[in-house]
């Protein structure tokens, strides 16, 4: 191949990663738009869970980190990198990743549910998921035990207060 034509595919390779990041940086804009407007009954459940949390805390006499704090902080403000980048170091710091952890895991559980709940809203269309979880618990014979099979399964629990 001559020089040319390495040049020349050169160029074509540079413009089109200059093409993606733009259309990239475009579509985080308008995810970040979106994000910042969390469906509200995901906002009461992020609520709860953070209540819950530090009921928790109380309850076991653990302390619950600032971390953690911040965490549901970027929950309720829909920052989706600084919820996964804290969502990772409180992970790490569970003993489920450490063998001196910092994290009690009685906060583990709830933590988590914000978390795979939110994982959810980012990926489904808010209706849907509502459709969903509001479906399948309806069909649910009060009384019952609900094992969710699946992350949508599992996590998509705005339609909680059926079960109440």
């Amino acid at each position: 191949m001559g020089p040319a034509i390495k040049r020349i595919l050169f160029c074509i390779w540079a413009t089109s990663i200059c093409v993606f990041n733009a259309k990239a940086a475009e579509a985080n804009s308008a995810s970040a738009k979106t994000t910042n407007s969390l469906d509200p009954d995901f906002k009461r459940f992020v609520a709860e869970k953070r209540e819950l949390v530090k009921w928790l805390g109380e309850k076991h006499g653990d302390t619950v980190p600032q971390m953690v704090w911040d965490f549901f902080d970027y929950v309720q403000q829909g920052d989706f990198v600084r919820r996964q980048i804290y969502i990772n170091r409180i992970d790490a710091g569970s003993a489920r990743k450490n063998r001196n952890p910092w994290l009690p895991m009685s906060l583990w559980s709830p933590i988590l549910e914000v978390h795979g709940s939110y994982e959810q809203f980012r990926t489904w269309n808010g209706q849907l998921l509502h459709r969903f979880g509001s479906e399948i618990i309806g069909d649910i014979p009060a009384g019952s035990i609900y094992f969710g099979g699946t992350d949508v399964g599992r996590f998509n629990r705005l339609d909680i207060e059926h079960f109440a």
